[in-house]
């Protein structure tokens, strides 16, 4: 679909530009903004990132929905398809340890080389306050 190749091509272009480029251990900054929903494994990327000498920081953008979306007889929207699904209460809880199960294994991962990881979840139209916050409190950017 759509969106996964867009992200793909995302991962793959930051796997190619680490690959591309070669820096001095702590003079590169990779910040990515990302959902971080991948059907392809993040490993690659943040191999390719850390052996280059660049440093990364990756906030996780969640909308409040994606994280804890209502339990009872739901009809949703695949807004890539625009297919309707109806889902259950039992199947939406599975949903959310699966959705919680993906934020810790990618949040485990990110770490686990070394980069920081912060997750935003949206609840506002005000995005980039909210992005800036988070980037400020996780202690990824640092007010002078």
């Amino acid at each position: 679909n759509a969106k996964n190749t867009n992200i793909q091509s995302t991962l793959s272009s930051l796997k190619q530009f680490a690959l591309k480029n070669k820096f001095s251990s702590g003079t590169g900054l990779a910040l990515i903004i990302s959902d971080l929903f991948d059907e392809a494994s993040l490993q690659p990327v943040l191999v390719s990132l850390r052996t280059r000498g660049l440093d990364a920081s990756f906030l996780q953008v969640m909308s409040q929905e994606d994280i804890d979306p209502e339990e009872a007889q739901l009809e949703l929207l695949d807004v890539e398809t625009n297919e309707k699904m109806l889902v259950t209460p039992d199947e939406v809880r599975a949903y959310k340890k699966a959705v919680q199960g993906f934020i810790e294994r990618t949040r485990r991962a990110i770490l686990s080389v070394g980069f920081r990881h912060s997750l935003l979840v949206n609840s506002s139209q005000d995005l980039e306050k909210q992005a800036l916050s988070s980037l400020l409190k996780a202690g990824i950017l640092i007010k002078r």
